[in-house]
């Protein structure tokens, strides 16, 4: 697909009819509230735990088609597939899993699918391959769920020079790993830092962290740090709010860190 947001959009219009709803997380991707009115549907929003763990509810509820983001954003929180595949044990219609972060978590739910054929798993070029640009994602399911995607999906949704440099991009296994080993241990060291500094951090298996200010609000310290030249993501909660800081370089992360200090 077109990235996995076009991929997102085909599961909309193939799994749910008009006037129905689905079953998202809160917090959550913020487009898959807004696709879902732009095709008619309502949205029935379940609650995450502190701990970013999965209400019974969302297995509960009945939905034509329910979407989790794991890792979830913006906090980064991670569920295990063994756990996640307890947690939606008997749940109806379609299970959509984004796994647009997890390269930088230590599993996927891909392996799980041959036991669950009402799954489907979404992936990304655009975080873990740095190909954001290339507009490239893909969905791994069932042959049925696949072929309902296909039926109401663009008929050439990526062009071949895209789907070159995916391929290119899967046969460089070397450099994603780089990649991905520069971006965990610079994780952990951001996660050090602003802990010793006294923020309050949500444990992240993605390529950004989650954070609270130890002063003031997100948004004011945002304000600081753009004027540091240093930009991140601020998300209002009906409190303080949250701040998405997306892992860097060590360079950028020096400079953050500098910014903060």
């Amino acid at each position: 697909g077109n990235g996995a947001d076009a991929l997102i959009n085909d599961c909309l219009r193939a799994f749910c009819e008009p006037g129905t709803s689905v079953l998202l997380t809160r917090p959550t991707y913020s487009l898959l509230a807004v696709a879902a009115r732009i095709h008619g549907l309502g949205t029935h929003v379940v609650a995450m735990g502190a701990d970013g763990s999965l209400a019974h509810a969302f297995t509960t509820t009945p939905a034509p088609l329910r979407v989790l983001v794991n890792p979830n954003t913006p906090t980064g929180t991670w569920i295990e597939p063994e756990h996640l595949a307890t947690a939606l044990d008997g749940a109806a219609g379609v299970v959509v899993i984004d796994e647009a972060y997890c390269d930088f978590a230590p599993r996927s739910c891909i392996p799980l699918l041959a036991d669950h054929p009402q799954w489907l798993v979404l992936r990304t070029f655009s975080k873990s391959y740095s190909l954001a640009g290339l507009r490239v994602g893909y969905a791994v399911g069932s042959p049925d769920l696949v072929a309902d995607l296909r039926a109401v999906g663009e008929s050439y949704p990526v062009d071949r020079c895209a789907i070159a440099g995916a391929h290119a991009a899967l046969d460089d296994a070397t450099h994603h790993d780089r990649i991905v080993e520069t971006v965990l241990s610079e994780r952990r060291r951001l996660t050090e830092q602003f802990t010793a500094r006294g923020w309050q951090l949500t444990p992240s298996q993605a390529n950004f962290i989650c954070a609270v200010p130890p002063t003031g609000t997100a948004r004011e310290t945002a304000e600081v740090l753009r004027a540091a030249h240093v930009l991140v993501r601020c998300f209002d909660d009906g409190g303080r709010g949250l701040l998405r800081i997306t892992i860097g370089s060590p360079a950028e992360n020096d400079a953050l860190l500098a910014a903060i200090a």
